[in-house]
C-alpha cells in the first residue's frame, strides 16, 4: 500500500524477482519487503540463502518478517535456530537492526492463544540497512489493528539524502572488492609469478593452471562490476519501437482505454452498443487532444534544454542532420538476417584463412623464449622479477582509462568506458595486477580476445555483396586500455621502420607526404624542361585482413624486440575469436589465420612493420608510403 500523498515521482514496484519479497524503488532508494514462512514450510538453510541474496548496498533498506526471534539482540524473551544463523550473517556484514537500536524490547507481534486464554509476545519484524540513516525514528503502534493481523504497525522515518549515483556505485564496487578479497588474491598470485618469471619451463608446465587462475580472477572482476551496476542503477523501462519520441505512459494508458472501449462496442448489442460507441468516441477525442499537448510539451522541453546549454545545441543539431543523411543499410540476404551474418562470416573466414597469399619458402617461425639460463637450476635462489621492462603501471593505466572516448560501442563483455571511469582508482589497481600477470604468462583473458565484427557499408558498389563492407572490430574496453599502455613500448621497440613510411606514426600524417610529393613533382618538372612526372599509386586491397602476422613476429624477433612484448602481442592477435553481428543476430565463431584487427589501437603500427620492406625494396625510385597506400614518382 503506497500513500497517495507520496511526493516522489520515480516509484517502481517489482514483484517478479522472488516469491518471498517485493522491491519498491523510490528514486535511488530500494526497499525490500521480505517475508519468510516458518519452518517446516521453508527450511532454515534456504531462508539464509534468500536473505544473503539481497544486495546490501548503501541505498537498500529491508523491512522483514522472517518468523525468527533474535533473543537478547532485540530484547526478545526467546530465540530460535533460524535467527541464530541470521544474527551471524548480520553481524559479519555489519548490518544495522533499527528495532534493536531504536525500540529495544518493544514487541512487534501479539498472538492471542485461545486454548489457554493468554497472549504470546515476540519480535519477528524489523528494519535493516547496511548504512546509517539520517535522523531515524521508529514508531511501533499499539492502538491500530492492521487488517486483522496480529502484527503491529511499524513506521520508520528518516531524511532521504539524494546520494549521487556515481558515489553509490564506487562505494558498492569497493565493498565488493573487499568482500571478494580480490586485490589480495591478485597480489599473492602476481608475487608467485614474479618469483618464477625467469624460469619459462615452470610457467609452461603450469600454463593450464595459470590460464584457469587468470580466467577465474578476471571473472571475479567482471562480476564485481556487474553486481555494482545492477545494484545501484535501476533497470530502465524500454519503450516499444513503435512509440513516438513524445510518447509517454499517460498516452499509452489512454490508447489502451480507447482500444478497450472499441472492443466492448464490437461485442455489445442493444442499448449497450450505443453507450460504448459514445465512450469510444470520447476516448478517441481525449487521446488525440493529449497527443497534441504531449507533442508540444516535448518540443518546448527540447528547446528549453538547448537554451539552457547552448554548447549542447551543436552536437544535437549535428546528430539530427546525420540521422537524416546516414546510410542505415545493413547487409542482408533473401534467406534472412541469420543467413546474412553466417554468409558474411564465411566470406571473412575465407579472407582470413590466408589462402590468397603465396606460400612462404621458409616455414620456420621464430619463437620467443624468456628463459634465463643462469636461473634454470631451481636449487639456486630465484631472482624476483622487478617489472623494469613492463609497460603496465597504475599511472599508465589511469591515463589510458582517461583517454578512452565516450559513447563508443563495447565488446562482448558490454563494459563501456563510462562504466570504468567512475571507479578509475580501484580499477587501475586491479587492472595493473591483471595486466602484469598477462605480461609474465603471455596469456590474456578470453573475453579480451573476443572480437565482434560489424560490417559497415563502404558507400560504393553492390550492397548485396559482402566485399563492399568494411569489417569493423568491437573489442573489450579492457583490451583497449592494455593496448594504450603497450603502444608506447611498441613504438620504441620498432624504431627501425623506414622514414619513408609515415602511416600512423607520431607527429606525421598524410598531409606531410602530400607536401613531399608536391615538392618532388615540382622539382621533377623544373629539372626536366617542364615535363610532367608520372605518378603511380598502389592501393593494397584487404591490406589489414590479409596481412601475414608471422612476418610481423619474425621481424620483431630478428630486431631483438622484448620477448614478453612479443608473447603478449601474439596472444592478443593469434588467439582471437571472431563473430559477425548484425542487429540482434550473431554468426558462429572462427579464428583468423591472417590479418590484424581493424579497430585495434596497435594494428596500424603492426601493419607498418609488415609493409616496411616495401620502401626498402623500392628505394631506387623513392616511394612515399602511407599505411597501405604507396606512391611511385617517375
Amino acid at each position: 500500500v503506497i500513500n497517495p500523498n507520496l511526493k516522489y515521482e520515480k516509484l517502481h514496484v517489482d514483484i517478479t524477482k522472488s516469491e518471498y519479497y517485493i522491491i519498491c524503488t523510490i528514486d535511488n532508494l530500494k526497499i525490500y519487503c521480505l517475508y519468510l514462512p516458518p519452518t517446516p514450510s521453508l527450511e532454515n538453510n534456504l531462508a539464509i540463502q534468500i536473505t544473503e541474496s539481497i544486495p546490501l548496498s548503501s541505498n537498500v533498506i529491508i523491512c522483514r518478517d522472517l518468523n525468527a526471534r533474535m533473543g537478547k539482540v532485540t530484547g526478545d524473551s526467546r530465540w530460535n535456530t533460524k535467527e541464530t544463523k541470521l544474527c551471524k550473517t548480520i553481524r559479519e556484514k555489519g548490518i544495522i537492526n533499527w528495532n534493536a537500536k531504536l525500540q529495544y524490547k518493544k514487541y512487534t507481534r501479539i498472538n492471542f492463544q485461545v486454548h489457554n486464554n493468554t497472549t504470546e509476545n515476540s519480535i519477528v519484524d524489523c528494519f535493516l540497512s547496511s548504512n546509517d540513516l539520517q535522523q531515524p525514528t521508529l514508531t511501533i503502534r499499539d492502538d491500530l489493528a492492521i487488517l486483522g493481523s496480529d502484527h503491529k504497525l511499524m513506521t520508520l522515518s528518516f531524511i532521504l539524502i539524494d546520494h549521487d549515483v556515481a558515489t553509490a556505485y564506487i562505494t558498492t564496487f569497493n565493498n565488493q572488492i573487499q568482500e571478494k578479497n580480490l586485490i589480495n588474491k591478485l597480489t599473492t598470485y602476481l608475487t608467485y609469478l614474479a618469483t618464477i618469471a625467469d624460469i619459462s619451463s615452470i610457467i609452461i608446465e603450469n600454463q593450464q593452471e595459470n590460464i584457469d587462475t587468470i580466467e577465474y580472477l578476471t571473472e571475479e572482476f567482471y562480476n564485481t562490476i556487474y553486481y555494482s551496476l545492477n545494484t545501484i542503477i535501476t533497470e530502465a523501462d524500454y519503450r516499444p519501437k513503435n512509440w513516438k519520441w513524445f510518447w509517454n505512459k499517460s498516452l499509452q494508458g489512454r490508447a489502451n482505454f480507447r482500444q478497450a472501449c472499441y472492443t466492448r462496442w464490437r461485442k455489445s448489442i442493444g442499448i449497450q452498443s450505443g453507450l460504448w460507441w459514445s465512450r469510444y468516441k470520447a476516448a478517441d477525442r481525449d487521446l488525440k487532444k493529449e497527443v497534441k499537448q504531449a507533442r508540444t510539451a516535448a518540443y518546448h522541453k527540447f528547446c528549453e534544454k538547448l537554451d539552457d546549454d547552448p554548447t549542447a545545441a551543436i552536437p544535437i543539431v549535428k546528430r539530427i542532420i546525420q540521422s537524416k543523411n546516414k546510410n542505415t543499410h545493413r547487409y542482408t540476404t533473401k534467406e534472412g538476417p541469420q543467413h546474412a551474418v553466417d554468409s558474411m562470416a564465411q566470406y571473412l573466414e575465407g579472407i582470413f584463412d590466408g589462402s590468397n597469399l603465396p606460400k612462404p619458402q621458409n616455414q620456420i617461425i621464430h619463437t620467443t623464449n624468456t628463459t634465463n639460463i643462469s636461473n634454470t637450476n631451481t636449487t639456486e635462489p630465484l631472482n624476483t622479477y622487478d617489472f623494469y621492462d613492463c609497460p603496465f603501471t597504475e599511472s599508465h593505466i589511469y591515463n589510458a582509462i582517461k583517454r578512452l572516448p565516450n559513447k563508443k560501442s563495447p565488446g562482448s563483455d558490454h563494459i563501456t568506458s563510462e562504466m570504468i571511469k567512475p571507479i578509475i582508482d580501484s580499477a587501475s589497481t586491479i587492472l595493473n595486477h591483471l595486466y602484469r600477470i598477462s605480461w609474465i604468462t603471455g596469456y590474456t583473458p578470453a573475453l579480451w580476445r573476443q572480437s565482434q565484427i560489424v560490417p559497415i557499408y563502404k558507400g560504393a558498389g553492390d550492397q548485396t555483396q559482402p566485399n563492399n563492407y568494411r569489417p569493423i572490430s568491437l573489442t573489450s574496453t579492457f583490451r583497449k586500455i592494455m593496448e594504450y599502455c603497450i603502444q608506447d613500448q611498441l613504438y620504441q621497440q620498432t624504431d627501425f621502420i623506414n622514414m619513408q613510411q609515415g602511416g600512423f606514426k607520431p607527429k606525421l600524417s598524410a598531409i606531410d607526404h602530400a607536401v613531399v610529393l608536391d615538392e618532388l613533382m615540382h622539382r621533377f618538372k623544373t629539372n626536366n624542361n617542364n615535363t610532367p612526372p608520372t605518378v603511380i599509386t598502389l592501393d593494397v586491397a584487404k591490406a589489414y585482413d590479409q596481412c601475414p602476422r608471422d612476418t610481423i613476429w619474425n621481424t620483431m624477433h630478428n630486431k631483438n624486440c622484448n620477448p614478453r612484448l612479443l608473447n603478449i602481442l601474439k596472444n592478443l592477435f593469434d588467439q582471437v575469436n571472431i563473430q559477425v553481428i548484425n542487429g540482434n543476430h550473431q554468426s558462429y565463431n572462427f579464428q583468423p589465420i591472417t590479418g590484424v584487427l581493424q579497430g585495434s589501437v596497435l594494428s596500424p603500427q603492426l601493419y607498418s612493420i609488415f609493409i616496411n620492406s616495401l620502401p626498402q625494396q623500392l628505394s631506387e625510385i623513392h616511394p612515399v608510403v602511407f599505411g597501405y597506400d604507396s606512391i611511385k614518382n617517375k
